[in-house]
């Protein structure tokens, strides 16, 4: 299964349709007053460790509490130039708990709101991507990555602090940081698309939020997909 929705890009930015609900939310990147609030890069930095805590919170629930899914990840688009952007989460389950497993994601996706994210998850996610970071430093591809659109003249956020920070942003990051970027996710009922695929014998079906231009407010109509 997979259950996705709205999220910024890189820089923090999100679509037409993301933009109006961050307005409505009164959203913004400064709200936690983090001295980094100016950085280019520091929505993306905040959204990397949020998508480590919700990875943890994922595992911790659906695996091993509940035992409902042997594989589950979220991951983020985090376009450069695109102002627009998703996160998805995917779940591997039997057909018969599949259901129980989609509702779990979900109640994770929304549950930051009700569990803030503590200062155990905060730093255990800082040390994995702190660590990641110095071991991808030894890779060609990973340079190629951090230097890409660096030389871009027109629309580019992108500069040498982008590469030169990384290491003190992360280790700046805190909780707040953290917390205020989950509320860049579209993850309300209305927002939040599913599918639902099965391997052998079983239905497969799409499901979707709130389409923009949708004046009703009503959710999708559920097609089944053979």
């Amino acid at each position: 299964a997979n259950i996705g929705g709205g999220a910024p890009n890189r820089w923090g930015l999100g679509d037409t349709f993301h933009t109006e609900c961050m307005q409505e939310r009164k959203f913004s990147w400064e709200a936690p007053s983090s001295s980094w609030k100016d950085h280019p890069l520091y929505p993306s930095m905040c959204m990397l460790a949020l998508r480590e805590v919700l990875n943890a919170r994922l595992f911790g629930s659906l695996r091993d509490s509940l035992g409902l899914s042997y594989d589950c990840n979220f991951d983020l688009s985090l376009f450069d130039r695109l102002e627009a952007g998703w996160y998805c989460c995917t779940v591997s389950s039997h057909p018969s708990r599949i259901q129980e497993a989609v509702t779990a994601t979900k109640d994770v996706l929304q549950g930051v709101k009700n569990r803030p994210i503590s200062e155990f998850e905060l730093n255990t996610a800082k040390r994995t991507l702190i660590r990641r970071h110095e071991s991808d430093l030894q890779l060609n591809e990973y340079w190629i990555a951090l230097l890409t659109h660096l030389q871009l003249e027109h629309g580019n956020r992108k500069d040498l602090s982008c590469i030169r920070d990384i290491n003190e942003m992360l280790e700046s990051l805190t909780a707040r940081d953290v917390q205020n970027a989950h509320s860049a996710l579209l993850t309300d009922d209305s927002q939040i698309f599913t599918s639902v695929t099965t391997a052998g014998p079983g239905s497969s079906y799409v499901a979707g939020g709130v389409a923009p231009g949708d004046a009703t407010g009503r959710s999708a109509d559920l097609r089944q997909v053979d």
